[in-house]
Order: C-alpha cells, then sequence, then structure tokens
C-alpha cells in the first residue's frame, strides 16, 4: 500500500494522472474497507479539480469512519465550495463536536461562518480557535521551560494522526521500503552500483550557479535576531496551520482565503505565508505569481530550501529547464532537503538527460542513484538505466532496468531501454522478447522507437519481421 501510494505521487508530480489514478485504485482494490486510500484519491480528485468525484471519495471515508474529524472538515469545506452551505455547516458543526481540540477545524469554521455573512458566529468560532492556540502555545512555552526531562504528550487529534499516516510512507516507510528493494538486487547489482555511488561521493559538491537568477537582497542578522525569528516562525498561526491542512489536500481557494485573514491579523512578511501561497498559486497553475510569492519568502531566507525547490518546479512546469536545473542544483547544495526531495531527483534527473552529453548524462547518473537510495521506485531505476546505457555501461544499465522491471513489469519504456542493450549485446531471443514486450505495452512513436528501429537495421536482427 505504501509503494503504491508512492508511485501515485510520483505520477502525479510527472503530470501522468491517468497513472496515477490507475495506482490509486489498485489501492482501493486491496485495501477498500481502509480510510487513507479512499482519503488520498479524494486529494487527487480535488488536484485535477473533479469536485464531484472527490466528494465520493469522502462519502465513502464517511461510511467507513463517522466520527474522524479530518474527513468531517474535508467534507465540509467541499461542500462549501459546492455553496452546499447547509450541509458544510452541519460537519463543520459535526467535526468540532467530535474533535473539540482541533484549532484547524473551529478556524475553518469560522471562516465559513463569514463566508456566508454570519459575523456574530464568526467571532465566537474564532474566539474558541484563538483561545485552543493560547492553551497550545502556552503549554509548549511550558514544557520548553520544564527542561527535556519533562514531557507531556497532549492528546493527538484525528486531524493530527491522519495528517502523520498521511506524511508517514514518503518519509518514514522510506527506509523500510528502501531495504526491501535492497534485498531485490543481486549481489554483483550492488558491488557494481555502490561503486559508481562511492566514486561520485569523493567529488566535492559545490554550489551551482542558477540561471537567470533575480537578486535577491540577503539580510544580515546577528545570533540574536535570529533566534527571535526561529521562535516566530515556529509559532504558526491558526490561519496558517489551516492553510497548510488544506493544501495537502489540494484545496488552494480556501487555503487562500486562511492566508487572507493571516494577513489581515497578523500585517508583515512571514516565509511560511509565502511559501504557502506560492503552493496555492502552483496548484492553481499561476506561476508568475507563484514566483512573486517565492522571492518574497527568498528574499526573508535565502537559504529556505523548500522555496528554492518551488522555485524549480515553477520553471520546470513553465517549461524553462535550464533555470529549473539551475534551482534544483541549487536546492541539493543545502545540508536541509526539502518535503518533496523525490521530485526535485525526478525532474532533475530528466533534465539533465535530455541534454544528451557525457557530462550531464555523469551527473543524471549520481542524481538517480540517490533517488534509488532515497526512494527507490521504477522511475528512478530507469532513469538510472537510461543515464548509464548512454554512457555505455551496459551491465550496470541492465541491473537497473531489471530492478526497474521488478517495481512496474507494465512500463514500456523499460522494456524498450532493455531491447537497446540485447541488441547491443548481440543477445538475439532477448532483444525479439524485449521488443515485443515494448510493443504490447504501447511503446509510443517518438525517438525511444526510433532509436530501436534504427540500430534493429543496423545489427540486422530483434525484428520478428526480419
Amino acid at each position: 500500500d505504501a509503494q503504491l501510494r508512492i508511485f501515485a505521487l510520483e505520477a502525479e508530480s510527472n503530470g501522468d494522472y491517468l497513472l496515477a489514478a490507475h495506482y490509486y485504485k489498485q489501492r482501493l482494490a486491496q485495501n477498500s474497507d481502509k480510510l487513507r486510500p479512499w482519503l488520498d484519491f479524494a486529494a487527487f480528485h480535488l488536484l485535477v479539480n473533479d469536485l464531484i468525484k472527490a466528494e465520493e471519495c469522502l462519502k465513502e471515508c464517511l461510511a467507513i469512519e463517522q466520527t474522524n474529524s479530518t474527513v468531517s472538515i474535508l467534507y465540509a469545506v467541499l461542500n462549501a465550495i459546492l455553496e452546499n452551505n447547509e450541509v458544510a455547516d452541519l460537519f463543520f458543526e459535526t467535526a468540532t463536536t467530535e474533535d473539540s481540540e482541533n484549532v484547524v477545524a473551529w478556524t475553518l469554521y469560522a471562516i465559513f461562518q463569514k463566508h456566508i455573512g454570519n459575523e456574530k458566529n464568526a467571532q465566537i468560532t474564532l474566539g474558541r480557535a484563538e483561545k485552543l492556540q493560547r492553551a497550545i502555545l502556552k503549554n509548549e512555552e511550558e514544557q520548553a521551560t520544564a527542561g527535556a526531562n519533562i514531557t507531556v504528550t497532549p492528546p493527538i487529534s484525528d486531524e493530527k494522526r491522519e495528517e502523520e499516516e498521511k506524511d508517514r510512507p514518503v518519509g518514514e516507510e522510506k527506509e523500510e521500503i528502501t531495504k526491501s528493494s535492497d534485498s531485490q538486487l543481486n549481489v554483483a547489482s550492488k558491488s557494481r552500483l555502490s561503486r559508481s555511488s562511492r566514486s561520485s561521493k569523493q567529488k566535492q559538491e559545490k554550489p551551482k550557479s542558477v540561471a537567470n537568477e533575480p537578486t535577491i537582497a540577503r539580510k544580515s542578522q546577528d545570533i540574536s535576531s535570529s533566534i527571535e525569528i526561529e521562535k516566530v516562525t515556529s509559532k504558526k498561526s491558526i490561519y496558517l496551520k489551516s492553510a497548510e491542512f488544506l493544501l495537502k489536500y489540494n484545496i488552494a481557494t480556501w487555503a487562500e482565503k486562511a492566508l487572507a485573514f493571516e494577513y489581515l491579523a497578523n500585517s508583515g512578511k512571514d516565509q511560511q505565508v509565502e511559501i504557502a501561497l506560492a503552493k496555492a498559486k502552483i496548484l492553481q497553475q499561476d506561476f508568475a505569481s507563484a514566483e512573486t510569492h517565492i522571492t518574497q519568502a527568498l528574499s526573508i531566507d535565502y537559504e529556505n530550501v523548500e522555496a528554492w525547490a518551488l522555485w524549480g518546479h515553477v520553471k520546470y512546469l513553465q517549461l524553462d529547464f535550464e533555470a529549473a536545473k539551475g534551482r534544483y542544483q541549487r536546492t541539493l547544495v543545502f545540508s536541509e532537503k526539502p518535503p518533496d526531495l523525490h521530485t526535485v531527483y525526478i525532474r532533475l534527473g530528466a533534465i539533465l538527460l535530455s541534454e544528451g552529453n557525457e557530462s550531464s548524462y555523469s551527473e543524471a547518473k549520481e542524481i538517480f542513484l540517490r533517488a534509488c537510495r532515497y526512494q527507490p521506485t521504477c522511475t528512478t531505476y530507469l532513469g538510472l538505466g537510461i543515464a548509464c546505457y548512454r554512457m555505455n555501461q551496459y551491465d550496470d544499465a541492465e541491473e537497473a532496468l531489471t530492478e526497474a522491471n521488478f517495481l512496474n513489469n507494465q512500463n514500456a519504456d523499460v522494456w524498450g531501454y532493455l531491447t537497446l542493450i540485447c541488441l547491443q549485446t548481440k543477445r538475439y531471443i532477448e532483444a525479439e522478447q524485449s521488443y515485443k514486450y515494448a510493443i504490447k505495452l504501447d511503446l509510443p512513436a517518438g525517438p525511444l522507437l526510433d532509436e530501436i528501429n534504427t540500430v534493429q537495421r543496423q545489427v540486422g536482427f530483434g525484428d520478428p519481421s526480419f
């Protein structure tokens, strides 16, 4: 289930929504009685703006667990968007009743009350959210004062529990998945690939220049002011918490509503707010506005790794691959890594492969090796295999593609590159079999198929029609 979720999210980031939907449906086929697959499928439909199907998924969630506050909040917000205000009001009330300590539920309920013009109830509800927020901050300060030896664990709300579970497969579970994948590699494969990795690691990593980078003013700060900023930014407001919750489920419009209230309540620049606004604009494909918010965030903290990654994504989505490459390379220079590191690896690797020269292939190999260690998928091993093939490292290429094929034996590109390797190494039967599989899986007309046909004609075998 965890791997299928990773594959689905990877397909989303590549813009392949049909493949993403396929993986989500596979998860549901295996776990139709569990909440998380339906909740993730709802988030997917919200991403592609299919609100009706998102509503159907959330209804399935409610059928599985009627008292889950996360589901109630999302169902309420979705109905508010659909202008079913009575239903929205009912489920906001349900969410705050089910989880009366949930700051996000109370905050979004207050925003909804303002949205429908009920100012009096909005003020009462907002007061409850702010009271809970003050209690949380007070508790955190008391814990900090008491010291590390005394730890008070507050009750975990449904919303918090769901968010932790949502994040876990990509973060904490990746180690388990990596170990599983490593065990699938044969000894020769692991030895050869690890040697490549060690040789690449020995090269000192240096900051890369960023193409066409606008000038961003750096603000010199002494130690005391840096500490103060860290304290302030660690205490997220009720509106920012609500916006970040909504963005995790791809609800950009209401995230912007929450952030608008944040601007009114706390005037002044905040890098976390700017990043949240950038994410909302990216979801809405308003890339110019997203870039404005990103540069605002970087003017506050020039080394904000998440801002650099988002900037790379914006340039990538605008098809400005040279600029995207520079920003992705800058992202990887920092010791801290962005939350969507896997996407950074995949996109940077793809850009390097497209450049078509030896040094780019070598760098792409290193990037995909890192991606395979971080979070192994068919895409990461396919990228590694392509990079090795382009450098005529056929043994390493075959081992990587074999692993890619193990993770997903329905990928036509994997079979296509296996065909090329078999042709280059003069393995007649295997070349023909791999080619048949590639064609059966609808390898599209394009550069890869053209290259296969060219090599087949050159060597005189590999095509059953010969």
